[in-house]
């Protein structure tokens, strides 16, 4: 929808605007998101390049609908995040696309991702990583949703390293701290 409204209009910066007025991202939000940062991006592109520039745009949330929360799915959320705290560190790329997720709400995507993370060898608190997440994938169940063989499955070998980290056995597959 960018790239298109772009190379019609030749105004980058309005097209951001329509794009996010399109999608019902809150006014203040685009002009947060724009402050930090995202509206000097289309000064870096050229005529031609609208598709590259929306992706980028795209990659860094620009376009990127907020979902409030309710109380059930804030609890989730601060379980999940308990549980990046206790990583011992993500990669930049994980956090980027978990602190996305949050923002949109999209906290079952958020579980199953955290799920296939292993904890820091040295720096993670194993106990707690999985722990928090059990929690979490069962809140999720609760409410259920289409994805829920996929948090099952996930919620199973997360019980399964919970019991192997209070045994002092991270888990086998626990990521070497030079990570």
């Amino acid at each position: 929808m960018f790239a298109e409204l772009a190379a019609q209009t030749g105004d980058w910066t309005a097209s951001v605007w329509a794009v996010c007025l399109a999608l019902e991202v809150p006014a203040s939000d685009v002009k947060q998101r724009l402050g930090h940062g995202a509206g000097e991006f289309p000064s870096h592109f050229h005529p031609g390049e609208e598709v590259l520039c929306g992706e980028v745009l795209e990659s860094v949330g620009l376009f990127d609908v907020p979902r409030p929360l309710g109380e059930r799915g804030t609890e989730i959320q601060r379980l999940l995040k308990a549980a990046m705290g206790a990583s011992g560190g993500l990669r930049s790329g994980h956090a980027l696309g978990l602190s996305r997720r949050f923002g949109r709400g999209e906290l079952t995507g958020a579980f199953l991702l955290l799920a296939r993370t292993v904890p820091r060898r040295e720096r993670g608190r194993h106990a707690e990583y999985w722990a928090a997440l059990c929690t979490a994938g069962e809140l999720l169940l609760q409410v259920g949703s289409e994805e829920d063989r996929d948090v099952e499955q996930a919620l199973q070998e997360c019980r399964q390293r919970t019991v192997e980290a209070s045994q002092g056995r991270p888990s086998a597959n626990s990521a070497p701290p030079s990570q």
